[in-house]
């Protein structure tokens, strides 16, 4: 189940990449990564989709639904998805919601994704969002 509206704007950065079988067999492998910065009537709904998805919001905010709860993601907050739950995200606030992101995969994924978020969606504020940033 995949349905969106991609409403950024022309300084949003997509780029999407094609695994080998070699980075498959890594930890960590990335799909895709982005840089959208969302207008109010961007959206995703998805569910199906075998990866992990990290979201940073830079300003704005942005709402999450995953697993049938609800989530508020402010500035320097980040959060951590697997995919193939149901998931719906959206522009949140008046302004445009500026969110970094990329979807990844791995051998080492699933084991991270249980510490941080251990049995519920952990919403994490970023305390260094200038650190945060430089390493995504």
């Amino acid at each position: 189940m995949l349905s969106y509206n991609i409403d950024i704007g022309e300084n949003s950065k997509w780029l999407i990449t094609t695994p080998n079988d070699n980075a498959k067999n890594l930890p960590f492998y990335i799909y895709e990564i982005g840089h959208f910065i969302c207008n109010k009537d961007y959206y995703t709904e998805r569910k199906g989709q075998k990866n992990f998805f990290l979201m940073f919001t830079v300003s704005g905010c942005g709402y999450l639904k995953y697993k049938e709860k609800e989530y508020l993601l402010p500035a320097n907050t980040a959060a951590l998805i697997y995919c193939d739950n149901y998931q719906f995200y959206k522009t949140y606030s008046v302004e445009p919601w500026d969110y970094r992101w990329l979807h990844f995969n791995g051998k080492s994924s699933k084991t991270y994704m249980n510490i941080i978020n251990e049995d519920a969606l952990n919403v994490i504020t970023i305390t260094e969002p200038m650190e945060f940033e430089q390493i995504h």
